[in-house]
C-alpha cells in the first residue's frame, strides 16, 4: 500500500459524509459567508500587521507563549518537558550536537498488505495532532485567558498586548481564517494539490506560519522546539509538538514497521486533510472525556497516550470510527474510560527502548503486583502526604494490610483509622490514606 486515504480507512459510508457536514458547519461558523479569495487575502493583511505589531515585543511574547501554554497543559510540567519558542520567521533552531530527534526514521520502504492497519492508526494519531493543536489554540481557552484572566496568567505581559493595536481582535480574527479554510472543500484540494507538487512551503501555497518538533536527551529529558511567524502560531505549534510526543506512543516495537508506517503515513501533502478530519476527531474525544463517569481521570494528554498504546490497530481505527459517528458500542465505551484511569505499572512493557514512555501516570504509589483478582500496592515512606488526595473507586474494594504498620484509612464523614484489619470501601465512597511511619504495603481485592 503505498498510501493512505480516509475513504480507504473509514469502512462506514456514512462517515467521510458525516465528516464533510461537520466541516461545512466549522466553515460557516468560522468564516462566515466570504469567498476563498476575500478570505486569504485578508489573512495576508492580518498577518503582516500582527508581524510588525509584535516586532518590538518578541521575548516577551514568546515567553508569554510558554506560559500561556504550561497553563492550558499542566500535564507540561507534570513530566519536566521543556519548551523552546521562537517568535517570527525563519526555520527551528539547528539542533545541537548529539541530540537526538523524537521522530522516526522515514526512509521510503513500501509497506506491506499486513501493516495497512498500522498505517491507517498512525494517518488517525496524526490527524488527532492536527486538530489538538488547532483546538488548543482556537477553540480552548487561548482568546478567554487573554480576555479574563490578565492578572494570574498575564501579569507584566498584559501591557505587551496592550501595546499591540487591537491585539486580541486580530488573533482570534486570524486564526479563525488561517484555520477556517481548511474546512473549505476547494481551499482543501488546492493546498493538498500543492503539497503533493512540493509547494507546502509558502510559495504561492499554504503559508507555512511555524513548526515545531520535539526531542529528547540521553537522561531522558524531553524537549519542544516550535516557531511561529505570529503569536498565536507560537501557541499553536507548541502545543502540536506537545501532542506529536504524545503520538509516538502509537509506534509498535519493531523499528522495521515503524519506520515503514511513517513513510507511508507521514506525508506532507495530507496535512491539509488531516487538520480537517483532526478537529472534528478531537472534538468527539474531548466530549467523550469530558462525559465520561470515571472517577480518578488521569490527564487528557494521558489519556491519548494510553489509546495510542493499543496493540490491536483494527480495534482504535474502529474506534475512532464509531466515535465520529456517535455509535460506539457498549465495550468500546468501556475500553475507552478504562484508559482514563491509571494505568498499572509494568516493568516488562517498557524495555528502555527508543520510545520513551514520557506519559506514564504518576501516582504516589507504585503495583509490585497486579491479577485479576487483586493488587499488591505500595506507598512509599518518603511519599508526600498531600498527595494522598480523596478518592473513590467505581467497584467495592476489600483493603487487606501487609505487614504491620501506623498509617491510617479515613472514610468520608468518619474519624481515620488504623489498618489493623481488613476495611470494606464500597463504589463511590470517598476515602484517603493518612500517613504513618515508614511504608504502606496493601493487598486490595478487586
Amino acid at each position: 500500500m503505498n498510501e493512505i486515504q480516509y475513504k480507504d480507512i473509514f469502512k462506514n459510508p456514512k462517515t467521510i459524509p458525516a465528516l464533510k457536514g461537520k466541516s461545512a458547519q466549522a466553515r460557516e461558523r468560522m468564516l462566515g459567508n466570504a469567498n476563498l479569495m476575500q478570505i486569504m487575502q485578508r489573512s495576508a493583511v492580518l498577518i503582516n500587521q500582527l508581524m510588525q505589531d509584535e516586532a518590538p515585543y518578541k521575548e516577551q511574547l514568546e515567553q508569554l507563549a510558554v506560559r500561556m501554554v504550561k497553563k492550558m497543559y499542566p500535564v507540561i510540567d507534570e513530566f519536566g518537558i521543556e519548551i523552546e519558542a521562537t517568535l517570527g520567521a525563519g526555520n527551528l533552531p539547528p539542533m545541537e550536537p548529539g541530540e537526538p530527534e523524537l521522530q522516526i526514521p522515514q526512509p521510503q520502504i513500501p509497506p506491506t498488505d499486513i501493516m495497512n492497519d498500522e498505517v491507517a492508526k498512525r494517518r488517525l494519531i496524526n490527524a488527532i495532532t492536527q486538530g489538538a493543536s488547532i483546538r488548543g489554540a482556537l477553540d480552548k481557552p487561548f482568546i478567554e485567558f487573554i480576555n479574563a484572566a490578565p492578572d494570574n496568567l498575564l501579569d507584566s505581559y498584559s501591557e505587551t498586548l496592550a501595546g499591540i493595536d487591537n491585539s486580541v481582535d486580530k488573533y482570534g480574527e486570524t486564526l479563525k481564517k488561517v484555520f477556517g479554510v481548511f474546512h473549505d472543500e476547494q481551499a482543501l484540494a488546492m493546498f493538498m494539490a500543492m503539497m503533493a507538487g512540493g509547494d507546502g512551503g509558502g510559495g504561492g501555497g499554504e503559508p507555512k506560519g511555524g513548526e515545531s518538533e520535539a526531542e529528547f536527551d540521553d537522561d531522558g529529558s524531553i524537549k519542544i522546539r516550535a516557531t511561529g511567524l505570529i503569536f498565536p502560531f507560537l501557541v499553536h505549534e507548541i502545543i502540536k509538538g506537545l501532542y506529536e510526543i504524545a503520538s509516538i506512543q502509537g509506534f509498535t516495537k519493531s523499528k522495521e514497521i515503524n519506520t515503514a508506517t511513517a513513510a507511508a503515513a507521514d506525508r506532507l501533502e495530507y496535512e491539509p486533510e488531516d487538520f480537517a478530519v483532526g478537529t472534528h476527531i478531537q472534538e468527539a474525544l474531548e466530549e467523550l472525556y469530558n462525559n465520561a463517569r470515571v472517577f480518578n481521570k488521569v490527564a487528557f494528554e494521558v489519556f491519548l497516550t494510553n489509546l495510542y498504546r493499543e496493540d490491536d490497530a483494527a480495534a482504535f481505527v474502529a474506534f475512532i470510527e464509531n466515535l465520529i459517528n456517535n455509535r460506539l458500542t457498549a465495550a468500546q465505551q468501556q475500553w475507552a474510560e478504562d484508559h482514563m484511569e491509571p494505568m498499572a505499572e509494568d516493568d516488562d512493557d517498557n524495555d528502555g527502548g527508543d520510545l520513551v514512555r514520557m506519559f506514564e501516570s504518576k501516582q504516589p504509589y507504585r503495583d509490585l503486583k497486579v491479577t485479576n483478582t487483586y493488587i499488591i500496592r505500595e506507598f512509599s515512606k518518603n511519599v508526600n502526604p498531600t498527595e494522598l488526595t480523596w478518592y473513590r473507586d467505581k467497584e467495592d474494594r476489600l483493603v487487606e494490610i501487609v505487614g504491620k504498620t501506623n498509617w491510617k484509612l479515613q472514610l468520608d464523614n468518619q474519624l481515620p483509622t488504623l489498618l489493623n484489619e481488613s476495611i470494606f470501601i464500597p463504589a463511590g465512597e470517598w476515602h484517603r490514606l493518612v500517613k504513618g511511619n515508614g511504608k504502606l504495603v496493601l493487598k486490595i481485592y478487586k
